[in-house]
């Protein structure tokens, strides 16, 4: 993990394997600099890990006693996103739903964009716009944006140009 400006390396953290302090093919890593957190998507082990920033394990959320019902948990997790204070959100490929928990790790509520006839909703890129408090996705020529809560706040065509990646 690299913190600051000079991006340095600041320490080393976990092991192969599942237990706490281990990690399994972890994909994705999010920081709150609000709480000094950082949130790692453990993609083999289907979780969420949540340090401190000297690597203390905090908590792990895998997503099997949330509220969803026949949900797999996290495994098939493919973004991580960080509200400044406010948790984490993770999208679940498997069930295209994104799911929003506390600070703490505790679950708040999941949803699903409207994916306009398409079935489930891919997107090829996404991101969130921390100043704005929503989603953009680009999904199916276009981009869509959405509140944390799920709420539909519009979309914008892109005009058949392919978008692998947003940077915001």
């Amino acid at each position: 993990i690299a913190m600051g400006s000079a991006y340095e390396l600041a320490f080393t953290v976990g092991a192969f394997g599942s237990g706490e302090g281990n990690f399994n093919n972890p994909t994705a890593i999010v920081i709150d600099r609000t709480s000094d957190t950082a949130y790692v998507y453990d993609s083999g082990n289907g979780r969420v890990v949540a340090m401190d920033s000297s690597g203390k394990h905090l908590y792990s959320v895998s997503g099997e006693d949330d509220e969803i019902p026949k949900q797999p948990g996290m495994r098939g997790g493919d973004s991580l996103f960080v509200r400044e204070g406010d948790g984490f959100i993770i999208r679940n490929a498997y069930t295209s739903r994104f799911e929003r928990y506390s600070n703490s790790g505790k679950f708040i509520h999941s949803w699903r964009p409207d994916s306009n006839g398409y079935g489930y909703f891919y997107p090829s890129a996404s991101t969130y716009d921390q100043k704005n408090d929503r989603f953009i996705f680009y999904n199916q020529q276009k981009f869509y944006y959405y509140d944390a809560n799920g709420t539909s706040l519009g979309t914008l065509e892109a005009n058949n140009n392919p978008i692998n990646y947003i940077y915001y």
